[in-house]
């Protein structure tokens, strides 16, 4: 901070520092993933704490390959920086099979929707549960 004494308002010069932020691989299944992030923190001598404002954002699609995220902070000044991480979203090594933890399906009903996080998911496939009995419905 730089003090004047004819009563002006001080003026910030220093840029925020936005923290830096570990590189996220994704496995996506050969098509593009929602990723999901926390900003990284950013401080500024005067403003303390400050919003980090990432591109692409937490949540967005992002395409089979690498993805570079910027993420910047600006201070009440005007003065900004910016950190970058890359997001690399890769074909899980896998079958691709979808097996049912645990035996238990009565979850699951004609057109209910059910949202299935994991590695090596393939939407439209299946396959039979080892313990499903054919043509029966257990207790």
């Amino acid at each position: 901070m730089v003090v004047d004494n004819d009563g002006a308002k001080p003026t910030d010069q220093v840029p925020p520092v936005v923290s830096k932020h570990r590189n996220i691989v994704v496995r996506g299944g050969g098509r593009p993933a929602w990723v999901s992030y926390s900003p990284p923190a950013a401080a500024d001598t005067v403003d303390g704490s400050l919003p980090s404002i990432c591109n692409p954002a937490p949540m967005s699609v992002m395409p089979k390959g690498r993805t570079q995220v910027t993420c910047t902070a600006t201070d009440g000044a005007g003065n900004s920086s910016s950190s970058t991480f890359q997001v690399t979203v890769r074909t899980p090594k896998t079958d691709g099979a979808a097996v049912a933890i645990g035996g238990d399906r009565r979850c699951v009903v004609p057109d209910q929707l059910v949202w299935v996080e994991g590695e090596g998911f393939t939407p439209g496939a299946t396959r039979d549960h080892p313990d499903a009995d054919a043509g029966s419905e257990r207790g």
